[in-house]
């Protein structure tokens, strides 16, 4: 019952997004596991992917159109995904499928508008997807989370407030 629950709950969230999309024109989102940092450990707030795929790994990017939801993750996280995704998404494994750039450029049309938020990416990650699917004739449109992922997540976890501190300069320079 409670696995039943939260698929609705997974579904309902694609629905959500969804929705979101087509009043801003998009065909489509990207969801990148990362944060605005690039940080290796992502806060509770930030674990976007995660709240909306299901799946917790901390490696893997979504992809939600009108009619699919796909997950694409490396060889380490594959059972893990089998078992956290629901019916709704479909895993595409890294290094057996072809990449998130060129599965865009098969199945979306020319001129098709890709919500992205580009705080989530690397500059280099960020001008390489936009020059893979520029080529093909797809615009990327800055979409920024807080008005996707964000306005379906009620119950997103605040920012961290734990005070920063310096490390030693002696152990770690």
């Amino acid at each position: 019952k409670m696995e039943e629950k939260e698929s609705d709950s997974r579904e309902s969230k694609l629905q959500g997004v969804r929705s979101i999309l087509k009043a801003k024109g998009l065909v489509a989102y990207i969801v990148p596991t990362d944060d605005a940092h690039q940080s290796e450990y992502i806060a509770e707030c930030d674990k976007r992917r995660a709240f909306v795929s299901g799946f917790t790994g901390s490696a893997g990017t979504g992809l939600i159109t009108e009619d699919e939801a796909l997950l694409w993750t490396d060889g380490r996280y594959f059972a893990q995904a089998e078992l956290e995704l629901s019916s709704e998404w479909k895993l595409m494994r890294m290094g057996e499928v072809v990449d998130l750039d060129a599965w865009i450029k098969m199945n979306l049309p020319q001129n098709s508008i890709i919500g992205v938020d580009f705080s989530l990416f690397s500059i280099s990650s960020w001008l390489e997807l936009q020059s893979e699917l520029e080529s093909k004739g797809i615009i990327i449109k800055h979409v920024p989370t807080t008005e996707v992922i964000d306005c379906i997540w009620t119950d997103r976890p605040l920012l961290p407030d734990t005070p920063a501190f310096v490390l030693d300069e002696s152990k770690y320079a």
